[in-house]
């Protein structure tokens, strides 16, 4: 987006398609393991009757923690991304084990992007070394998706 809006839209590159969802989670995470990565999915709770927007919130968060590690991580070799769902929040984990360093040249429009995605749903992002990688950690509240809804 950033690069469209940098260098204008053309023409052929104008092309529509529907938002991602977590049904495309799977492919996205496919193309992770076709880097090499050992990639292992968990979900826990049900993401039925989530809104299109914090579906749309934690594919692009996830879809950003794999950008970041494969852009700044090349050592990794695992990734691991879990989802969970309580009766009040959503978390969503993406944890890498590339090392922990991360020059700060390297905060750019992902990291801006994941925090004004998870601010636009009342959440908190988290975001930082581990022991042996890198951590993207969101918690997202329900009960601002109920509000929404009745407005």
């Amino acid at each position: 987006t950033v690069a469209l809006l940098r260098s204008g839209p053309r023409e052929t590159d104008l092309k529509l398609s529907p938002e991602p969802s977590l049904a495309d989670l799977d492919a996205l995470l496919e193309t992770a393991r076709g880097t090499g990565l050992q990639v292992t999915y968990q979900i826990s709770g049900s993401t039925e009757g989530l809104t299109t927007s914090l579906e749309l919130a934690l594919f692009r968060l996830v879809q950003e923690g794999i950008t970041n590690t494969l852009k700044h991580a090349p050592r990794a070799t695992r990734l691991q991304v879990s989802i969970r769902r309580g009766q009040e929040d959503l978390r969503v984990v993406v944890d890498d084990n590339g090392g922990n360093g991360l020059p700060a040249a390297a905060f750019g429009h992902g990291l801006i992007g994941m925090r004004e995605r998870v601010v636009l749903h009342n959440g908190r992002l988290f975001v930082g070394p581990t022991s042996s990688g890198w951590r993207v950690s969101a918690w997202l509240p329900l009960h601002e998706q109920a509000d929404r809804k009745a407005v």
